[in-house]
């Protein structure tokens, strides 16, 4: 039987608490917690069987169900495939989660013919898998938080689950980016799951950076983790981590 949203958003805030209280108990107060969530997806061709399989679309509801516990006021996720290049970007809530991968993933194409009652006949085709760059997608989003004020003051940081499963083609511009990204409130959590993600742990130790912006874990499959297990990896950087140093260095403003 389907986790629903709601026992997501549950196990989400519960690690949530857990960080907060982990930390008051240290003499740490991280004051108000919220932020901007955003899902990037790897949509390369090695891929495939993690679409096919639902892997994709379960890491879209456990991150939907992080945006819900409050850590999101607006209670949705920006989805940014990407391949080789950004791919255009789109939104999952509770209103329209169930399927949304797949929604995305296979277009209805006409095919110029016309069925019953004149209406004009459409073929699934699936679209178009490519390479692996993470520099397309790092500047898309970065375009996009800009363009719409997300990255304005008095707003809360941004918080960017990138999901991959292998390195990269675009290495050297992507370790640029996120040294050169590394003032803006934006956090970059890195998730590999399969087993090639070694290339994340460079993202991870990157040196000259004004603050460390970057997380990252591997994991063979995100469905073969608690929903508790996963949301502490997510956030257990961000919350204990880079936000305290992100308002210490007036990276974040609230």
């Amino acid at each position: 039987m389907p986790i629903s949203l709601d026992k997501r958003a549950e196990a989400a805030t519960i690690s949530l608490t857990k960080v907060l209280q982990a930390e008051a108990d240290k003499g740490h107060d991280l004051g108000e917690v919220s932020a901007q969530v955003i899902l990037v997806i790897d949509y390369s061709a090695s891929m495939s069987g993690f679409y096919a399989s639902g892997e994709v679309q379960e890491l879209a509801e456990r991150v939907l169900g992080l945006s819900m516990s409050g850590l999101d006021d607006d209670g949705n996720v920006q989805v940014f495939p990407f391949h080789h290049q950004a791919l255009e970007p789109f939104v999952v809530d509770a209103s329209n989660y169930s399927g949304a991968i797949d929604r995305w993933r296979y277009q209805e194409v006409p095919t110029g013919g016309k069925g019953l009652f004149g209406k004009v006949k459409t073929q699934r085709h699936e679209r178009q898998m490519g390479g692996t760059e993470y520099a397309a997608a790092i500047e898309a989003v970065v375009d996009y938080a800009t363009s719409n004020g997300m990255l304005a003051a008095g707003k809360p940081p941004v918080l960017v689950v990138f999901q991959t499963d292998g390195g990269s083609g675009s290495a050297q511009r992507d370790k640029q980016l996120l040294t050169q990204h590394a003032s803006l409130p934006i956090f970059w959590q890195f998730l590999g799951i399969g087993g090639n993600t070694s290339f994340l742990d460079t993202l991870d130790t990157l040196p000259g950076r004004v603050i460390d912006n970057v997380g990252a874990f591997g994991v063979p499959n995100v469905s073969g983790m608690k929903d508790e297990d996963f949301y502490d990896k997510l956030v257990g950087e961000f919350l204990p981590k880079w936000l305290p140093t992100a308002r210490a260095a007036g990276v974040v403003t609230v």
